[in-house]
């Protein structure tokens, strides 16, 4: 049985505009110690659909429905004091940005010491022990200075250091990273990725990360799926997604990549158009008016899922079939 295992999963808000569908009928699974990569660009669904798995969609104005099956447990159906169990202890998040996620007028003490006077009954001094073990074997120098400090007197790096080791304090069966590398300079988004990679190695914790960047999750994701739309345009492995495309949008992706072996004088090509309007997306192709291999059908009916072999599947009548050889620019390969 999968770790978590999410089925039909629908998102939606109800706005004056409308009603927007900001996540449509997606289904996945995580594995106990696997590594799943959520790529895709900003309003794709990705943020709103791992909010929906911490339960943390106000509802209302947030309708969620479909499965999110942990531990035999639909998370979906479970009571308020039940997720405020298992948010945290059993399934943890790092949020988007490390400058706004801490609350400035608190020491960091404070807030991690709160994530273990919830959810275990450790002594005040057994909890400082613990949150300065964990921020020792994040590499944190100096940690028990940092542990007494205000976010404000930390760098950006040392925030984020901070918000994983606020996950990690109890050990969870899943952690979800939502773009954790968000505003950080490219030497700090490298050791907070070699960071996880060495959590997923060394705990066995299941992760999910997510980003807008197919290039981050190079050489650190076992499987990858891409959103779009709210939908999941292609699901596969790291080598389906990086050398065996099928969905256009995916192969638009990567060709948006910049690469080592470009050559002198090239120029990338982007995606054409802009995301679509959530709130006025029909029971057609979402990509569609992007797409330069539409036809009528794909303005007129969603694709349905297509497996090609094994877990590779993909939502396109007229996927791309061609193999590819490319590099990934200065992320590297997958180990």
């Amino acid at each position: 049985m999968s770790l978590l295992e999410v089925k039909d999963l629908t998102v939606e808000f109800h706005t004056d505009e409308g009603i927007v569908r900001a996540v449509d009928k997606i289904s996945f699974s995580l594995e106990e110690g696997e590594i799943l990569g959520v790529v895709g660009e900003s309003g794709s669904g990705k943020s709103v659909s791992s909010l929906a798995v911490m339960g943390l969609l106000p509802r209302p104005p947030a309708k969620v429905s479909g499965q999110i099956n942990f531990q035999g447990k639909n998370l979906l159906e479970v009571s308020g004091r039940e997720i405020r169990a298992i948010r945290g202890k059993e399934i943890s998040m790092i949020f988007q940005d490390p400058f706004t996620s801490l609350n400035p007028y608190l020491r960091i003490s404070t807030q991690m010491m709160e994530v273990l006077e919830v959810h275990s009954q450790m002594s005040k001094a057994e909890a400082r022990r613990r949150c300065i073990e964990v921020l020792t074997q994040l590499g944190v120098p100096e940690p028990e200075i940092r542990f007494n400090s205000f976010p404000h007197q930390l760098s950006g790096g040392l925030k984020q250091r901070i918000m994983i080791a606020m996950s990690l304090l109890l050990q969870p069966k899943i952690l979800i990273a939502d773009e954790p590398t968000t505003a950080l300079d490219v030497t700090i988004q490298a050791q907070i990725l070699e960071l996880l990679k060495d959590i997923n190695k060394r705990c066995g914790t299941a992760i999910i990360m997510i980003t807008h960047d197919l290039g981050v999750v190079a050489g650190l994701c076992d499987r990858v799926q891409v959103m779009y739309g709210g939908r999941l345009a292609e699901k596969g492995t790291y080598e389906d997604i990086f050398y065996r495309p099928h969905h256009p949008y995916t192969q638009g992706l990567l060709d948006s990549i910049p690469s080592l072996e470009i050559e002198p004088g090239a120029r990338l090509r982007p995606i054409p158009g802009s995301p679509p309007d959530l709130s006025a997306l029909g029971d057609f192709c979402a990509f569609a008016p992007r797409c330069p291999r539409a036809q009528d059908i794909c303005r007129q009916k969603r694709p349905l899922q297509t497996q090609v072999e094994g877990i590779h599947g993909f939502e396109c009548y007229f996927p791309v079939r061609e193999m590819k050889e490319r590099g990934h620019g200065t992320q590297g390969q997958k180990a």
